[in-house]
């Protein structure tokens, strides 16, 4: 099965103080664009000018990016503000100092949906500033964990 039209993804990121990185983040996101549905980019009682270049990149990629505000500290708030805008069927949370690969929705989509699942988790590479690289550690869930909100800890 091949990504459908219908499959695409929306991009939730959170933004505290990211105004040097958030620009990186959002390009990452935005080289999925055959499979993007829309960024959400929601400033998070930034104090560095992060709010004034989110609206800046919104601007400049517009239609495919949005700004909001969310005043409650913590980027659980954030991400549950994004997610509330969100109208396509995939979810793609993203921290404002990450990037991802441009194959990652595809890939991660096409095996949702040929496996039947609800949820997609996959490793990732840890890249310090120093340039070290590593893989982070195998993700482990328990075979059926029922009605489990994740994101009542707000």
């Amino acid at each position: 099965m091949s990504l459908n039209e219908t499959s695409k993804v929306s991009v939730v990121i959170p933004c505290y103080n990211a105004q040097g990185t958030i620009r990186r983040a959002l390009l990452s996101a935005l080289s999925n664009e055959g499979n993007l549905d829309h960024v959400f980019l929601i400033d998070n009682n930034s104090t560095d000018g992060t709010l004034d270049l989110l609206k800046e990149l919104a601007v400049e990629f517009a239609p495919l990016v949005s700004v909001h505000i969310e005043t409650r500290k913590g980027a659980c708030w954030a991400r549950n503000k994004g997610l509330g805008y969100v109208k396509s069927e995939w979810v793609q949370f993203l921290d404002a100092d990450d990037t991802i690969s441009s194959q990652k929705f595809s890939n991660q989509v096409n095996y949702g949906e040929e496996n039947e699942l609800d949820v997609v988790v996959s490793p990732c590479l840890l890249r310090a500033p120093t340039g070290n690289v590593r893989e982070s550690r195998a993700i482990e869930f328990p075979t059926h964990i029922g009605q489990l909100s994740l994101f009542d800890s707000c």
